[in-house]
Order: structure tokens, then C-alpha cells, then sequence
């Protein structure tokens, strides 16, 4: 009886598909759980710089832990990338009541205008602080700033960097937020890059505030 070369080398190759593919199966188990210890040190160390940043105990900070981990799971977002949300927020002094309430809006913000949710905290929670305006504010600010990006030649980077100019001035004259938004977008639409808009915003409030002022 002759060996049957043919089935023995299938057996042996059917054998070694097996065993390439325990081995591949035994590998993505291993890189899940080093991602998995990663992500959770991660979160950890995010909660750490919160308690750190707000002077609370973790016990105090337990409804912002769950919101992260809540919008950690449904959104596009890790639970770390939330947190750091809500550490932006931290550092402008908001208190966990009121980052609560801001949490959800900016992360929306974030998605609409294509930044990340550090950056859109940082800009939603100055926007708020410059024109006076309370923490409830926060979609009515989202809302703004993202129309801006939507019906004009503004962008994330362009408001992030001429707010700042602009917002204190405007503020103190008694523009709104929206009155502010609309101009830069009207100079973003006529060619101006941010830092000259922002100049230039600033010295046109000025002079419509000067009674003796060139547009008087």
C-alpha cells in the first residue's frame, strides 16, 4: 500500500492553518488586554490631573467619572478624551456642577466644527467667561460658534485665534456674542486672516464707541 503523499501534506497544512491560526487568535487576545490596561491607566491618570485641577476627592467627582465613561461608550470619543474635556473646563473654573451641564454641548461643538474636545472646551469656556455669560450658555455658545464655521469663511482656528482680541472689547460696548461672530465672519468673507480681523474688529467697536471717534 502506497503512501497517500497528497492527504498527508493537506492534513499537514490543514494542521498548520490551525495552529497559525490559535497563535494569531492567542496574539489579539494579548494586544486587546495591553490596549485595554493602556486605556484604563489612561482614564486613570485623567482623573487624577481632575481631582488635582478642581481640589475635589474622587468621591466628589463621581458624576463627572460617570459622564465620561457614559459618553466614552456611546460617542466617537474615548472616556480619557472626555475627561480631558472636562479638565479644559477645570482649569477656567468651572466648578463639576456646572462641567456637567457643559460636557455634552461641547462635544457636540467638537464633532460639528472638526477639532478635538480639549481645543472646543478651551475656546467654549473662555467664549463664555469673555462675554459674562453663565454655564447654561453653553449650547447658545456651541450654537453660535458653529454657525459661524457653517455660513461663513470662519473656522475653528480662526475664531480660536481672534476671539480673544475682539471678545473683551466687544463685550464691554455691548455687542453680543452673535454681533461679534457676525463681524468676524463678514472680515473673514472679505479676505482678512484672523489676526488682522481681529485688529480690525477691535478698532472698528472702538470707533463706533467714540462719539469723536472716524465713524462717528
Amino acid at each position: 500500500m502506497g503512501f497517500d503523499f497528497k492527504g498527508m501534506a493537506l492534513q499537514g497544512a490543514a494542521m498548520a492553518t490551525g495552529v497559525g491560526s490559535i497563535a494569531a487568535g492567542a496574539t489579539l487576545a494579548v494586544n486587546a488586554l495591553k490596549q485595554g490596561i493602556t486605556t484604563t491607566m489612561e482614564f486613570n491618570k485623567s482623573q487624577s490631573v481632575l481631582q488635582a485641577v478642581t481640589g475635589k476627592s474622587a468621591s466628589q467627582l463621581s458624576e463627572l467619572t460617570d459622564q465620561a465613561l457614559e459618553l466614552g461608550a456611546k460617542t466617537m470619543y474615548s472616556a480619557s478624551q472626555i475627561a480631558g474635556l472636562q479638565i479644559e473646563l477645570a482649569k477656567l473654573g468651572f466648578d463639576p456642577t456646572q462641567i456637567k451641564k457643559m460636557t455634552e454641548h461641547i462635544q457636540n461643538f467638537a464633532t460639528a466644527v472638526g477639532t478635538d474636545l480639549s481645543s472646543a472646551a478651551s475656546l467654549a469656556g473662555a467664549t463664555l467667561r469673555m462675554f459674562g455669560l453663565e454655564a447654561d450658555e453653553t449650547q447658545r455658545v456651541a450654537d453660535v460658534l458653529s454657525k459661524g464655521c457653517s455660513a461663513s469663511a470662519l473656522s475653528f482656528e480662526y475664531l480660536n485665534s481672534a476671539m480673544s482680541t475682539i471678545a473683551p472689547v466687544a463685550n464691554a460696548f455691548g455687542l453680543t456674542l452673535e454681533d461679534t461672530t457676525g463681524l468676524l465672519g463678514v472680515l473673514a468673507n472679505a479676505g482678512f486672516d484672523a489676526s488682522s480681523a481681529a485688529t480690525a474688529g477691535r478698532n472698528i467697536i472702538l470707533n463706533l464707541a467714540d462719539a469723536n471717534g472716524k465713524l462717528a
